[in-house]
């Protein structure tokens, strides 16, 4: 259920790495790098396809529709071919707590 406006949990490729949460703004198309081993690789825009120069020999340029685009609290955007995603739980809550008052601050007492 990919909803525009939904809130996301969003982890590096191999999961080693939370990169925080973010929102899904919808699918576009990506272009990615199939390399000669079958790895991936894809630009840090996936929108804008790789220039020839960018294709290593034995690699060809594969082009996706629908793939989830993110944008990170962050302020950067990924995409669904890039990391592993998935939909902030109803009950989960994201609290940024702000008080003048400083529980580790030295007592007067």
């Amino acid at each position: 259920m990919n909803v525009k406006g939904m809130r996301v949990d969003v982890w590096n490729g191999d999961q080693s790495e939370h990169l925080g949460f973010g929102t899904y703004v919808g699918d576009v198309t990506v272009y990615f790098i199939v390399m000669p081993d079958g790895s991936l690789r894809s630009n840090r825009n996936a929108e804008e396809p790789p220039s020839e120069d960018e294709v290593p020999p034995g690699a060809r340029v594969q082009k996706t529709d629908n793939n989830p685009k993110i944008v990170l609290d962050s302020g950067r955007t990924v995409y669904g071919c890039q990391v592993w995603w998935s939909p902030v739980e109803a009950d989960h809550v994201e609290v940024e707590r702000v008080t003048e008052h400083d529980p580790w601050a030295r007592s007067n007492n």
